[in-house]
Order: structure tokens, then C-alpha cells, then sequence
């Protein structure tokens, strides 16, 4: 899994090229989110307070770790889904509009999260706005393993594949339809132990980055790449300063 560090203020457009966007929680589990990703109120003044999905995702990740005797990823992401769109709500109850033209500016969807567990278990949630509802129009779409989407197959072998989120999946699906096996991939980013798949990664976010940083302005900094092996656990491969390596 690979990412990049932007996160632009929607208030004042102020971009901060250190955010944050993947997780791992006890060890157990992974976690990333695109999209509005995070809510930021420094007066704390009016009903809308701060927020931020990894803090949510954690909440959830100790909630039901408390609740249960094993990690269950459908419950973790459950309980998410239901804190995020409350939060959406209570936007939604207060700025309608505000709300609307937030969702309409990704495609409908406020944000999304992705949960990756032990056996590369997989959960994806979204938190999208639908207009045609007058009451609740705030809803939540889910999706498990080989039904998250888009995806695409980049040259691996045994039928592997690269998932990608987010706005600019055009940099994805070109590159994973020209590519083919053993090609050399070359990437800016220096990584510790990476496989073909991590590089794979790496190489379409710094793509993605070169060719929208500069244009739509929502991509940008260094990438942090974490890899999850079948028990569960994550091991990063480039990670930025101020990043935890853990969330407990």
C-alpha cells in the first residue's frame, strides 16, 4: 500500500505536504482513506467539531478490540462508516449546500476508507451523498475483497493485481495496461526490503503526483508505502517524519 502526503485545507486552500494517510493499528491492521479525509475547526467555535478518519478508525480499532476476543475487520469498519457519516450529517444539518458541493467535487463521495487484516483480508467503506434524498441523504456503500474496485492487472504474475483510490485512477489503469512482466521500475523513493507489488505502487502514486501536482493541486509530497503479509503484519517501507509507525 502506497500514499501521498497532501491534505489541503477546503476553508483557506492551505496545502500541508506532511498529512498522514496510512495507519496500522496494534499490529493487526492497516487502514487508509482518500477523499475529505479529515475536518479541521481550530476555534472549536459551532456545532461542527474536528475530525480525522485515522483517529475515527482507531477509536473503532480499540472499540471492538475491547468487545471482542478477536480483530474483526467488518465490525471495525462498521462502527467507522457510522462515525464518519454522523459527522457528515451534522455538516449536512447545518450547511446543505456546503455539503453537497463537498461530495460533488469527488464524484458524489465525501470519502472512503480501506481495512486490511490478517489472510489480507480486505473491507473498503464509503461515505457518499445521494441528492435525490431529501431526508438522509448521507449513505453508506461497502464492499469486500475481490469486489473493491477498480483494480488492475500490471504485469504481476498468478493473476496478481493493483488496486487504486481516489480521483486520478486514469495514471493507474494507463501505466497497468502497458506494462508487462519483468519491465524495470524505476521510482525516486527510497524503500527498505520492497517487493515488485510495493514498488508497483510506489511507482503510480509518484506518477500520479508528477502528473496532477502541479494541475488539479490534490496530490503531492513524499510517499509512505507500508506492506501487509498474510498474518496480519505491516512492515513499513518508507515512512515520513512525524508518521507513527503504530497507532496503539
Amino acid at each position: 500500500m502506497a500514499a501521498d502526503s497532501l491534505a489541503v485545507n477546503n476553508d483557506t486552500g492551505t496545502p500541508n505536504y506532511s498529512y498522514c494517510k496510512i495507519a496500522a493499528f496494534g499490529h493487526k491492521l492497516v487502514f487508509t482513506s482518500v477523499g475529505s479525509a479529515t475536518w479541521f475547526n481550530p476555534s472549536g467555535q459551532g456545532p461542527v467539531q474536528s475530525w480525522d478518519n485515522i483517529e475515527l478508525a482507531r477509536n473503532a480499532f480499540h472499540s471492538i478490540q475491547e468487545q471482542e476476543s478477536a480483530t474483526d475487520l467488518g465490525s471495525i469498519r462498521a462502527q467507522w462508516a457510522e462515525d464518519v457519516k454522523g459527522h457528515w450529517n451534522l455538516i449536512d444539518r447545518f450547511d446543505r449546500q456546503r455539503a453537497i458541493n463537498i461530495a460533488a467535487a469527488n464524484y458524489g463521495q465525501f470519502t472512503a476508507g480501506i481495512f486490511i487484516g490478517k489472510g489480507l483480508e480486505m473491507k473498503f467503506a464509503a461515505i457518499k451523498y445521494n441528492v435525490n434524498k431529501l431526508i438522509d441523504p448521507i449513505e453508506i456503500a461497502i464492499a469486500d475483497g475481490d469486489a473493491i474496485t477498480p483494480c488492475w492487472p500490471c504485469g504481476q504474475l498468478q493473476g496478481r493485481k493493483i488496486c487504486g483510490a481516489g480521483l486520478h485512477l486514469d495514471v493507474a489503469a494507463k501505466f497497468c495496461s502497458e506494462r508487462r512482466h519483468g519491465d524495470r521500475i524505476d521510482i525516486r523513493t527510497r524503500l527498505r526490503g520492497a517487493s515488485v507489488s510495493t514498488k508497483l505502487a510506489v511507482k503510480i502514486v509518484e506518477m500520479t503526483i508528477d502528473a496532477y501536482e502541479k494541475t488539479a493541486g490534490d496530490v503531492g509530497g513524499k510517499v509512505d508505502t507500508i506492506t501487509i503479509t498474510k498474518d496480519g503484519s505491516p512492515t513499513w517501507n518508507s515512512l515520513k517524519d512525524g508518521c507513527p509507525d503504530n497507532q496503539d
